[in-house]
């Protein structure tokens, strides 16, 4: 167990420094916070950070993304796009439809709407409400039944 300290200025609430040694007196003007040691290695490892406003510590923020890179991140990058198209195309031509490739096209048209109103890279862009994997293989699925 380490004895981890956040220091902050006393009066900007501004961090000075993080450690599990500290100056015995402290310099006039700064304050110490003694912290867990959960608390000190999520500072260390990035996962916290210092709200001098606050005086708290907060779970570091999403990187702010723009649209393509974030829909990369989830997994639903411009290489699976012709992919969702392929299924949308081959269910039409069987008169048939899948729920969860549509709740994923309309995710995604919501996404690039909002990505043409506005292109700046946000940290807030929404889960996808299914899996790429999912809704393929839901629609995979649908295919491969026969129609009546």
């Amino acid at each position: 167990m380490q004895n981890w300290h956040l220091l902050y200025n006393s009066t900007t609430g501004e961090s000075v420094s993080i450690g599990t040694v500290i100056a015995d007196p402290l310099p006039a003007g700064i304050t110490a916070l003694p912290l867990t040691d959960e608390q000190g290695e999520g500072l260390q490892n990035g996962s916290l950070i210092w709200d001098a406003a606050t005086r708290t510590l907060i779970p570091t923020p999403p990187p702010a993304l723009g649209a393509l890179d974030y829909l990369a991140s989830v997994g639903l990058g411009g290489d699976r796009q012709p992919t969702l198209l392929y299924l949308r195309l081959n269910l039409q031509a069987a008169g048939k439809t899948c729920a969860e490739l549509d709740q994923l096209e309309a995710y995604l048209s919501g996404i690039l709407a909002t990505f043409a109103a506005d292109p700046s890279p946000r940290s807030d862009w929404p889960q996808p409400p299914v899996s790429f994997e999912t809704a393929v293989q839901s629609a995979m699925s649908v295919l491969s039944v026969p129609s009546v």
